[in-house]
């Protein structure tokens, strides 16, 4: 993700992109060469390099590009010492590194001394299995799994909405704690928003999309 510092940024371990201030500057990404195969952080800019990055570009499952499903943090679920940052939806993601001895932590959603409290996670799709797996013990991460054998994608769910499986199906939802009735910004995504209301004394909620273009103004109750 351009950031306004760099020239150069890593789109996944072996391509990068152009930027022009905070505004990509041409929407295909460029392949690092065969000599220099490998796309590498830097301070300034971000540059093409024969070695990969340690612990994050050394194998063809930590090479694919992670493309953001919603804004915020998300686990890698094959590394568990390497995590996304989403700022949005559709995006390639950036990658950041956990320091040695530190992983993921899916609470925090930042990095964490490993120990007993902070455990490495890791998630795998066996064989033709479709449906969703749970990250750890984790209420807002889980992934989908395609059938192919492949890593799956990961989700999560909005803050104040938690993660169960349907019962008697592979697959699970989110499901949104309204605080009253009115209407709520969606962490995801800030085009959307909750709208929370009073059915059968109990409260409910619709997720309701923005007219193109607007966001929702969590002041304002409303998009603008």
């Amino acid at each position: 993700v351009c950031d306004g510092v760099k020239q150069l940024v890593c789109d996944s371990c072996s391509t990068f992109r152009v930027c022009l201030g905070t505004v990509n500057g041409q929407d295909l990404t460029i392949a690092c060469p065969t000599d220099q195969p490998y796309c590498n952080y830097g301070a300034t800019t971000d540059y093409c390099s024969a070695t990969p990055i340690p612990n994050i570009c050394t194998d063809a499952s930590q090479n694919a590009i992670f493309t953001c499903p919603a804004i915020g943090t998300f686990p890698d679920p094959t590394n568990c010492r390497i995590y996304h940052g989403c700022s949005s939806v559709g995006q390639t993601s950036s990658i950041y590194t956990c320091p040695t001895g530190y992983v993921f932590n899916a609470v925090l959603e930042l990095c964490a001394l490993e120990n007993v409290f902070s455990r490495c996670v890791t998630l795998q799709c066996s064989g033709n299995f479709v449906g969703h797996v749970r990250y750890g013990q984790s209420l807002r991460f889980y992934g989908l799994c395609d059938g192919t054998g492949q890593a799956p994608i990961m989700y999560k769910c909005p803050n104040r909405a938690n993660f169960a499986f349907i019962a008697g199906s592979t697959f699970g939802e989110c499901s949104y704690l309204c605080p009253a009735q009115g209407n709520y910004p969606n962490s995801n995504d800030p085009a959307t928003y909750f709208q929370c209301f009073w059915a059968n004394r109990r409260l409910r909620y619709n997720l309701v999309h923005c007219p193109v273009g607007l966001t929702f103004n969590s002041r304002l109750q409303y998009c603008t």
